[in-house]
């Protein structure tokens, strides 16, 4: 959410239901390809189930479920956020974030204030 308060335009909502769904179909921390396809399927059935969402917001959520372990970076703010939030996780698997890598002006502060705190 950090991130959010941080990137102009990101949709909070979105970003919080990526964060709740997004690894719930992980099979493992290591390298597991479909897990962000497994979490769109299963946001599909939540919604209007557990959560209420525009189409728009589904569109954007599912986008972001779907791509971000395939080493994408988007202007769109509320994906980047998404993304970038998921990135900057990185860390629990001892892996730092490319920089490149990330969609935000944000998470790339982000980045640089922990390298300095090193």
């Amino acid at each position: 959410m950090e991130l959010v308060e941080k990137t102009a335009g990101a949709d909070p909502l979105v970003v919080w239901l990526f964060a709740g769904v997004h690894d719930s179909r992980r099979l493992s921390d290591r390298f597991d390809s479909h897990h962000g396809w497994r979490a769109a399927a299963l946001a599909k059935k939540l919604r209007g189930v557990l959560f209420e969402v525009t189409d728009g917001q589904m569109a954007l959520l599912e986008h972001a479920l779907e791509l971000p372990a395939d080493g994408y970076v988007t202007e769109e703010p509320t994906v980047g956020a998404c993304w970038d939030a998921d990135r900057l996780d990185l860390a629990r698997c001892g892996i730092t974030p490319d920089p490149e890598l990330l969609s935000t002006d944000a998470a790339r502060e982000m980045l640089a204030s922990r390298a300095l705190q090193r």
